[in-house]
């Protein structure tokens, strides 16, 4: 049985509960005269606590409008007409629907990347290995077969050249050139 299918009304209790929750967003002050037209409010249109505090957040998350009974109740038959809109206190994750099929594993994507790329024309070129490079490094003046270093500037290995995992693209362009 869902909130809404309750027949109970709600309470003056439930009222003043529901005024508080108003009450921090706006500031209202309370007062029996308040809380009587409230009530009768939620009487009238058939109103449960939970969707009706429900409502007051939906409220006040989309609207600047000053709240009164009717925006409630709107909201509540809104929410009754589309059970699947998440009006009722529920988390985010309840909401949304389960996803049908598990997350894409790299392989996955990589091949779905590499079959766009085909149908886009996209050519892809390879870095050549910096061990087999036959020419010298103009950035780090690297010798051919040897890879592209840098030399660390702060840190324990500070002073030293450390090899890349890359050679630098002035290196891969100087390549092609000679190989065409």
């Amino acid at each position: 049985m869902t909130v809404h299918e309750q027949h109970d009304p709600m309470s003056r209790d439930e009222v003043v509960l529901l005024l508080r929750t108003i009450a921090h967003y706006d500031n209202r002050p309370p007062s029996v005269e308040t809380t009587d037209a409230w009530l009768m409010s939620a009487q009238l249109a058939g109103w449960k606590l939970a969707e009706a505090v429900a409502a007051v957040h939906h409220h006040f998350a989309f609207s600047t409008d000053y709240l009164k009974p009717g925006h409630i109740t709107a909201l509540i038959q809104q929410a009754r007409q589309k059970p699947r809109i998440p009006l009722e206190a529920r988390t985010v994750a309840q909401a949304l629907p389960a996803p049908e099929q598990p997350p894409a594993e790299p392989e996955r994507v990589r091949s779905i990347v590499e079959q766009l790329a085909n149908r886009l024309g996209w050519e892809r070129t390879k870095r050549p290995d910096p061990a087999t490079s036959p020419v010298e490094c103009p950035v780090c003046q690297a010798l051919p077969g040897k890879p592209c270093v840098r030399r660390q500037h702060r840190g324990p290995h500070k002073g030293r050249y450390v090899p890349l995992a890359k050679p630098h693209p002035s290196r891969v362009e100087l390549e092609r050139g000679t190989t065409s």
